[in-house]
């Protein structure tokens, strides 16, 4: 029938055609209209001249006259597409000319999961041809795009023909810490790659404790699939290093748990109330060692008791400070409400007192104790007996003189008393004197320089022209101070960059050659602001200056020669880069290489110690039993390894090493000799021996389950990783039996299996089929006896 009628239709069409094109149209005649519409639109049609006769048949052969408008050559007719339209393609007769256009619907969808978001588009006659804009992003796709979105919010908007969408997507995806580290995306744990940033890298999956890395304050970043993410994470435990009986401590911090350990081994749990926890030393305080363990973080700190005494002489109050434990850093001395402090050394302090005739009461306070020292101050000169070349001298005059003299080498000037002063520049090298009403004080103007040589060892020499100085003090991660023998000095430093200081002498000393290694953190100690240049471009630096001492530090990325700037010296780095490869069987035959120098040794690390053996041209031969790793510079190779990845509780690990520390999930062991231990707990346990530091886990499984007819049915539980299967055994024979994801079983059980042992790890259950036995014919005066293979509750 439809097939007819579309017949029909097309004869109609044959006919009215011909008439079309007899039409006496214009050469330059024109019909304009587009190619692709969509329901809901209005189809324009424009020409330059008038039509007689013009319509449009529809994909179903329904014909719609069209009506022309306008005037002057631009003419145009509307075909609205609002009421049952038909998908498809539209064919425009305009006198003779026809045109055609689709009509087309697209379906536009959007699927979003971890961070990636997926836009497709249907049609059902032309292409879907989608155009989309992401935040300030614009892109065009055919069909479908996929687009990885980086964390935070997002506004979308996708257009296909006449479907539009507009959305607004977050991404979540962030770092979370609740006593364990790992990563959520969208509020759902993820098994994210945690690269740990502290003192060198760490890298983790899916989750760490951040006790695992001793190390109080680290920057994580996350990794999972595309997602990137970061947070910086503080645990450090502000903590002073001494404190006394009567005193409460106050911990802030975002810590889970914590115990407080006394210098008799003696435990107390630590209780966090909104953020704070206290320790109080109040009452049966005990002198010595403390030690706060808080989620896996170790600080020490000294309970003590001070006792101040003190002597007033010559100008200056002469005291000693006793301790157990902690040396006090200073005293305080209060005269007047006017307070001022002395550092400790040795536990002895002097404090110079600037006061005019009179008596005077100090009170002196250190820690926990306090002294009242009464004296009186009487007339008397009194200042430095040695001052440096360019320092200001400030002399004390405890009278009132008629006339104050002041000699030094170049001739005698008068000086005038201020507030019980007289103050002038030592600008000359020399001895001096001051004379006030016949009153004198002596003293040297001096000026020292320090030459010095730093290779293996620091040696030099300290020139004076009065005063033979005792010592220097150099600074080598902290001030020491170093003898002189007749102004000579050898020291062996620990770094190598220090610090040279003695009288108004001050230098840096850099190392001379300095020979690091890729990858290791290169530390700069200077009086003078460093810079380092690699290549002629300069490496960034991490700068802190405390006291004048700038303490410089960067990561030595590449090899090469580094130049340290230091003021007008210039002192060179060489950072080296090395390998060692080896074949392995009853001998390790290998070589190890560097860019810069040839090595002349490599550390071979046995089960039993550790040597080091000559290589020549960088080849070595050695006998392969025991080895566990060798070692040169950066390189380093590991031979063999001896610990599985998983352990079980109960389990014993037995180990002959030289010495070692095991991290275990709530403290650190130390062995020598040998590892002797047995499993206690679950948890992330770290192995150091010898150089070499592995990861591994202890698990704890426990089963759960119930007889139910003629099954086995329940559940094994795990903390780290699930296991595939459990074993069990019944009278009539044993088997294994497969785990869901969730770790659930069910074993069918044959007639007569009386009990059941299951297994897993190390987790063991024992079922029985319960049974009761008795007599069915009993005579008075008979004992009944009834018999089970269980103690029953109830009977």
């Amino acid at each position: 029938m439809n097939s007819s009628r579309n017949l029909i239709a097309f004869a109609l069409l044959l006919l009215i055609l011909p008439l079309s094109a007899d039409l006496d149209l214009p050469s330059n005649s024109t019909v304009e209209l587009g190619s692709i519409y969509s329901p809901g639109d209005t189809v324009i049609i424009n020409t330059n001249f008038m039509p007689e006769n013009a319509f449009i048949l529809s994909p179903a052969n329904e014909k719609f006259e069209l009506e022309f408008s306008g005037s002057n050559g631009s003419y145009s007719a509307e075909f609205p597409l609002t009421e049952k339209v038909v998908l498809g393609e539209y064919r425009v007769f305009v006198d003779g000319i026809e045109r055609s256009f689709i009509v087309d619907h697209c379906s536009l969808n959007l699927e979003y999961a971890e961070g990636t978001l997926k836009i497709s588009a249907n049609t059902f006659y032309v292409q879907p041809e989608i155009e989309y804009t992401l935040d300030s992003q614009h892109g065009k796709a055919v069909k479908e795009v996929t687009l990885q979105l980086s964390p935070g919010e997002h506004e979308l908007s996708a257009l296909c023909l006449n479907s539009k969408i507009e959305e607004k997507i977050n991404v979540d995806f962030r770092i979370v810490y609740n006593g364990s580290v790992f990563a959520e995306l969208d509020g759902k744990f993820v098994n994210a790659t945690l690269k740990v940033i502290a003192d060198r890298e760490y890298e983790f999956h899916g989750i760490f404790s951040p006790g695992e890395l001793e190390i109080a304050s680290f920057y994580v970043e996350a990794e999972y699939k595309h997602l990137r993410t970061s947070r910086d994470f503080d645990f450090r435990i502000n903590l002073r290093e001494v404190y006394f009986p009567g005193e409460i401590i106050e911990i802030k911090g975002n810590f889970t748990s914590g115990k407080l350990i006394d210098p008799t081994g003696n435990e107390e749990e630590i209780i966090f109330e909104n953020g704070t926890a206290f320790v109080d030393l109040r009452k049966n305080v005990i002198l010595g060692k403390y030690r706060i363990i808080l989620d896996g973080f170790e600080r020490e700190f000294f309970v003590d008791s001070y006792s101040v005494n003190a002597t007033f002489w010559h100008s200056e109050i002469v005291g000693n400070v006793s301790y157990f434990f902690v040396e006090p850093e200073e005293v305080i001395c209060i005269i007047n409400d006017i307070e001022k402090s002395a550092r400790v050394e040795k536990g002895s302090f002097r404090i110079r007192l600037e006061l005019s005739e009179g008596n005077y009461t100090a009170i002196l306070k250190a820690g926990n104790a306090e002294f009242l020292l009464s004296f009186e101050v009487k007339p008397l000169i009194s200042a430095e007996r040695l001052y440096f070349l360019g320092e200001k001298v400030r002399v004390w005059i405890g009278f009132e003189p008629e006339r104050i003299l002041l000699e030094k080498p170049s001739g005698s000037f008068e000086l005038n008393l201020s507030d019980g002063f007289v103050e002038f520049l030592a600008d000359e090298i020399g001895e001096y004197r001051i004379v006030a009403d016949g009153a004198e004080f002596n003293f040297f103007v001096d000026s020292y320089e320090i030459q010095a040589e730093f290779r293996e060892n620091l040696t030099g020499k300290v020139l004076w022209h009065f005063v033979e100085p005792d010592f220097i003090e150099i600074f080598d991660r902290v001030w020491k101070k170093i003898p002189l023998d007749n102004g000579s000095f050898e020291f062996s430093p620990e770094g190598d960059f220090v610090i040279l200081k003695c009288g108004n002498a001050k230098i840096t000393a850099a190392k001379e050659p300095n020979y690091q290694f890729v990858g290791r953190l290169i530390e700069i100690f200077s009086i003078e602001k460093p810079a380092v240049m690699l290549n002629e471009s300069a490496v960034e630096l991490n700068v802190s200056e405390s006291d004048g001492i700038f303490h410089s530090t960067f990561f030595a990325e590449k090899a090469g020669m580094y130049d340290v700037l230091l003021g007008e010296k210039r002192a060179r780095i060489i950072v080296d880069e090395c390998r060692i490869e080896a074949n392995v069987s009853d001998e390790i035959e290998g070589r190890v290489s560097c860019l810069f120098r040839e090595p002349e040794y490599i550390d071979v690390f046995r089960e039993n110690g550790t040597e080091r053996i000559p290589v020549s041209n960088g080849s070595f031969r050695i006998e392969a039993k025991g080895v566990v790793k060798l070692s040169y510079g950066n390189a380093e190779l590991l031979i063999q390894e001896d610990l599985r990845n998983l352990y079980f509780v109960g389990e014993r690990l037995e180990l002959k090493v030289s010495k070692a520390k095991l991290f275990t999930p709530s403290g650190i062991l130390e062995f020598s000799d040998e590892i002797d231990y047995v499993f206690e707990e679950a948890g992330v346990y770290r192995l150091e021996l010898d150089g070499i530091a592995r990861v591994f886990y202890v698990e704890n499984y426990s089963i759960e389950a119930f007889i139910n007819g003629s099954l086995v049915e329940g559940r094994v539980s795990w903390n780290f990783f699930r296991p595939s299967s459990i074993s069990f055994k019944t009278k009539l024979g044993e088997g294994n039996a497969g785990l869901s994801e969730n770790g659930e079983f069910s074993i069918a059980l044959d007639d007569g299996w009386e009990f059941v042992e299951l297994k897993c790890g190390n987790a063991h259950l024992r079922l029985i089929e319960k049974s009761v036995e008795v007599e069915r014919l009993y005579f008075v005066g008979d004992k009944v006896v009834i018999r089970a293979n269980f103690k029953p509750e109830e009977s």
